[in-house]
């Protein structure tokens, strides 16, 4: 049986459900296909949507129209507001999740949008004709370090560069026809999953792995990494004793993740801390020799930034002690996740380090802690628009591209599901800039950089994390959102209100004084707040958004670190909006040096600033570059 659709989803996790959402709501004919329709928007690892870095991302989703924030404002257990002792620039929203409700929500919010249907299956095949791009101008694969051993490596005249996606195959043979496939596969490619030595088939615990498909990916051309992830032990909440632990409680009043959200009523659920310490220590080192890490069953590279606790116990050696974050799965969820203490050491490894820790000695573990290898493609085979250069209309999104975390996968599906939509209508696609959108900065850190081990977002890897913030995601991106076509009119309604609200306060604060001093020279000041301006002079504060005020404050207060940041953007703005042309001829420039010629040739930059962030291209190959990109420019009047 054969089914046509405009855009056909691979994967029912975030990357996926993002994916969809946008290319329905785009107006395509969608598709999501999943292995279990139950486990759509599940939350395989940690129940918390944000954190640093990350809670910018979700933010920014939501100003362009995408679901994340809605799911975790309506399932959300305890909200809080981190780095609010520093200042905006790292302000990032987190909050603890039901794990099952906000499945449960993505679910809802994907069943109630039109032009979507949703598929159970296993999907074995990406099918392909002829008639791809033009296959001159793609460039052959390059080895990786990570490239898998045996991996089909395509001549440049294999018909596979002038392919284009038109469908996928199920298990049984169903297909669904496509112009555009979204692949957004998390870990289940070739899943491996590890505690101690034992070793079993899946994507994550208790569910099965997609084998065939990577077979098919290589098929076409694609090179294919390993990577690895893991995952603490759950233990169950009514053998803690809490009383040896810290209590961590939710922010009073949480303060929303959606623009759309006026207030959350519910009551917060706490979460707890407490530490590792020299016994259990001495317990992880004692065991390094039966660590699949350590024991070389397991060989590929894990996250630098979200280590397993036998890594933090051999990098850092010095350290004591290690946070332990005890969060509940949910409202009525016996279980609670040990984040801090990921590992794949054996069972009866993790039961006596577990037992070694305050507040746990009698804890039960109802789900031990694992590792998961899985396939990834390395990025240097994807476009800024997340297209793969091999078959035209094939986009990836997720862990696939190399990365880790909800928000990562969440925030390139979106941006996957707006441009196979783009694809599909011929319309233009939407390339987000590292001056716009933390989006933007983690999409061209992929392919200017890729990866060698999963990636994730901080506050650090944004230059211009100032003007990134999470309060002004809507100011930055919502107009983005409307012209694509995500943005509804009752959100476009709010974000205008907001806007006019801003500016009038902003007038008033010029306009009035104290003591001869114009208020919004006195709001300048560190112990000034605009609420006790609001209060002394009588205005009607109550009737102001909530994010209205924090806004004008921020904007005042650090109107001079702003304003040079935007300097500092219109510098960065010159380069980077000087366009390479497609299919741009590097070996015609015969005063570039050959290592930067392969460099260009392989990732096919956009613009001369992204050329310029290239490993190995240096400041020189840029001024040669953009010396003969400015003379066609000349050349072409335009």
């Amino acid at each position: 049986m054969t089914v046509g659709y405009d855009v056909v989803v691979i994967g029912g996790g975030h990357a996926g459900a993002e994916a969809a959402w946008a290319a329905a709501r785009l107006g395509c004919r969608t598709a999501l296909v999943t292995i279990s329709l139950d486990a759509i928007g599940r939350m395989s690892c940690n129940p918390a949507i944000g954190g640093l870095g990350k809670g910018q991302i979700v933010r920014e989703i939501d100003a362009l129209g995408g679901l994340m924030a809605r799911a975790i404002d309506a399932t959300g257990i305890q909200f809080r507001m981190l780095n609010r002792g520093k200042g905006p620039a790292v302000w990032s929203p987190r909050a603890q999740a039901d794990r099952a409700a906000y499945a449960a929500e993505v679910r809802r919010l994907l069943e109630a949008t039109p032009n979507l249907d949703l598929f159970e299956g296993v999907v074995e095949e990406i099918l392909t004709e002829p008639g791809g791009r033009n296959a001159r101008r793609l460039s052959p694969p390059w080895p990786t370090q990570d490239a898998e051993p045996g991996a089909r490596n395509p001549k440049p005249d294999d018909p596979a560069l002038a392919r284009r996606v038109c469908g996928i195959r199920l298990a049984g043979g169903r297909e669904l026809h496509a112009s555009a496939v979204v692949l957004t596969t998390g870990t289940f490619l070739r899943g491996l999953l590890h505690c101690g030595p034992e070793q079993t088939p899946g994507g994550r615990i208790g569910e099965p792995t997609a084998e065939v498909l990577s077979r098919s990916l290589q098929s076409l051309g694609l090179r294919l990494g390993r990577l690895k992830t893991g995952t603490p032990p759950r233990l169950r909440g009514s053998t803690i004793d809490y009383a040896r632990t810290e209590r961590q409680i939710g922010d009073e009043p949480p303060a929303p993740f959606s623009f759309m959200t006026d207030r959350i009523d519910r009551s917060q659920v706490p979460c707890w801390i407490t530490y590792t310490n020299g016994v259990t220590h001495e317990i992880i080192r004692a065991n390094l020799h039966r660590a699949p890490m350590y024991s070389g069953q397991i060989r590929s590279r894990g996250p630098r930034y979200c280590p397993s606790i036998e890594d933090k116990v051999v990098r850092f050696a010095e350290k004591d002690r290690h946070q332990i974050f005890l969060e509940p799965e949910g409202r009525d969820d016996p279980r609670i996740y040990c984040n801090g203490i990921a590992t794949s050491l054996p069972r009866d490894v993790q039961e006596a380090l577990v037992h070694s820790i305050r507040g746990l000695e009698h804890a039960e573990i109802v789900q031990f802690g694992y590792a998961v290898e899985y396939d990834w493609v390395p990025t240097d085979q994807i476009s800024a628009t997340l297209e793969t250069r091999r078959v035209a209309g094939l986009f990836l999104a997720g862990q696939i591209n190399g990365t880790s975390g909800y928000e990562e996968a969440a925030g390139q599906g979106l941006l996957a599901g707006v441009n196979a939509a783009a694809r599909v209508r011929g319309t233009d696609p939407l390339v987000l800039g590292r001056d716009e959108a933390y989006i933007g900065v983690m999409i061209d850190d992929l392919v200017t950089r890729p990866p060698d081990e999963p990636y994730r977002m901080f506050t650090s890897r944004a230059e211009y994390r100032l003007q990134l913030r999470s309060d002004n995601a809507d100011e930055r991106l919502t107009p983005i959102g409307r012209r694509v076509g995500l943005v509804d009119d009752e959100r476009w309604r709010r974000f205008n209100r907001k806007r006019e609200q801003i500016a009038a306060i902003e007038r008033w604060l010029s306009q009035s004084r104290r003591g001869g001093v114009a208020l919004g020279e006195l709001l300048r000041r560190p112990e000034v707040r605009i609420r006790d301006l609001i209060a002394d002079f009588g205005v009607a504060g109550e009737i102001l958004l909530p994010e209205v005020l924090e806004a004008v404050e921020i904007r005042t207060k650090y109107a001079g670190y702003i304003a040079r940041q935007v300097r500092e953007i219109d510098r960065f703005r010159q380069t980077e909006c000087l366009r390479i042309p497609e299919g741009f001829d590097y070996s015609a420039i015969p005063s570039l040096r050959a290592e930067a010629k392969e460099k260009l040739c392989r990732f096919q930059p956009r613009t001369l600033g992204q050329a310029s962030r290239l490993s190995g291209i240096s400041p020189a190959d840029i001024a040669v570059l953009h010396l003969y990109l400015y003379g066609a420019c000349r050349t072409s009047g335009r």
